[in-house]
């Protein structure tokens, strides 16, 4: 595999059992979690037991693994908080952060015309396209799968839930009261008792910061405006 790091996202790079791991961002009990995409061998799992795995990570990452035999996994989270780029060209397979050093490592790019008239007008590009046919971008909640020979390209999470949940209006305030809790526990959890700065706008988003981490008994919380 061809890595293109970023001056721009720190990454953390792990070797698990003899297998490579790049990561990006924030997340919980990292070295404990990837190291359950890993066999004792050093090799990585079926993609469905990949996905069961990491449809549980908690954070803002992506991730990037390669294995002792070769075989690569790459991941974005649930809303591709950091942006993943990969290219399959003249047999070898490219992965990293940084598109335009990925894109100077490919003996040949062509335009994708649509992708940048579609740049132009909005500024960005949607799905999995980038400017350049032969560099691909992850979308949220995707991994990629090479095994050496081909590229797989799946989704592990969908923000669509098709199935209609029959509940009164107050099974649903106990359960975004629960999800909430949940939320803030793992804040607290995360940033391993610092201190807190909250920003007050005078809205009703950093009052509820306040709140709930007050009704989780943190108290080492500092506000401004």
């Amino acid at each position: 595999m061809v890595f293109s790091a970023s001056q721009y996202i720190p990454i953390q790079q792990l070797v698990i059992r003899g297998a490579s791991v790049y990561c990006a961002g924030s997340l919980m009990d990292a070295g404990d979690q990837l190291s359950r995409l890993v066999d004792a061998d050093g090799h990585l799992g079926a993609m469905e037991g990949l996905h069961a795995i990491i449809r549980g990570f908690r954070g803002n990452f992506a991730i990037i693994i390669e294995d002792r035999s070769g075989t690569i996994f790459a991941c974005a989270d649930k809303i591709k908080s950091y942006p993943l780029f990969y290219s399959l060209e003249g047999g070898v397979f490219r992965c990293g952060f940084d598109p335009s050093a990925l894109k100077e490592s490919l003996p040949v790019t062509t335009r994708n015309e649509n992708a940048f008239l579609e740049f132009s007008m909005a500024g960005y590009v949607t799905g999995g396209e980038t400017l350049y046919n032969e560099v691909r971008q992850l979308r949220g909640g995707e991994t990629v799968y090479y095994n050496g020979f081909s590229v797989a390209l799946q989704e592990y999470y969908r923000f669509y839930h098709p199935e209609n949940q029959q509940r009164t209006q107050q099974e649903w305030i106990e359960s975004l009261h629960a999800t909430t809790v949940l939320a803030f526990e793992r804040l607290i959890k995360k940033v391993n008792g610092r201190t807190i700065l909250v920003p007050l706008s005078g809205g009703l988003d950093s009052r509820l910061v306040l709140v709930m981490l007050k009704h989780l008994g943190y108290d080492r919380i500092q506000t401004f405006s």
